[in-house]
């Protein structure tokens, strides 16, 4: 079994990225299918896969090598990098008004948090908020591949957080 992922903390990956070794599955959002809600933690355990590499790569190109700062930004742009990416690819990949897609292979519905017992990340009407919010101005602007790398950076470096980071 991939996920859960069996380590203990994001010290403990940032500190030896080889136990991510294998466990980085294709992100591939579609609208397929539609997600079960025992895929959520699953779909969480990807995404902070995919923020803990973004985090990686940028402190990289920054040359900024602080433990402790990567550490912080992984745990501050988890959540929002993974709304971004879920609202802005599908804003590109479908047309459809009611779905989320994820990034899994599968889609979400608008009222998803309200069908499941257990909606995980997709409690509070993310889902919702998500289509009308993010996505919907997101397909009015036609957003570039590059653009949204550009913007995922930010998300990343985003100043407010990152108080403690050399500017």
């Amino acid at each position: 079994m991939l996920y859960p992922l069996n380590f203990t903390s994001i010290r403990h990956v940032l500190e030896d990225p080889s136990v991510l070794d294998g466990k980085r599955t294709e992100m591939r959002y579609d609208s397929f299918r539609e997600v079960e809600p025992s895929e959520l933690q699953a779909i969480a355990h990807r995404n902070l896969i995919s923020a803990i590499d973004w985090v990686d790569h940028l402190f990289d190109i920054m040359d900024i090598q602080n433990l402790d700062d990567k550490i912080a930004t992984v745990k501050h742009c988890f959540a929002p990098l993974m709304v971004f990416c879920f609202s802005v690819i599908t804003a590109k990949n479908t047309n459809k008004h009611d779905i989320v897609t994820l990034c899994n292979y599968g889609y979400v519905r608008r009222d998803c948090d309200v069908r499941w017992n257990e909606p995980y990340h997709f409690g509070n009407r993310l889902a919702e908020r998500a289509l009308d919010e993010l996505i919907s101005p997101f397909r009015r602007m036609n957003i570039k591949e590059e653009e949204a790398a550009l913007m995922k950076a930010i998300i990343i470096a985003n100043p407010c957080k990152l108080s403690g980071l050399p500017t």
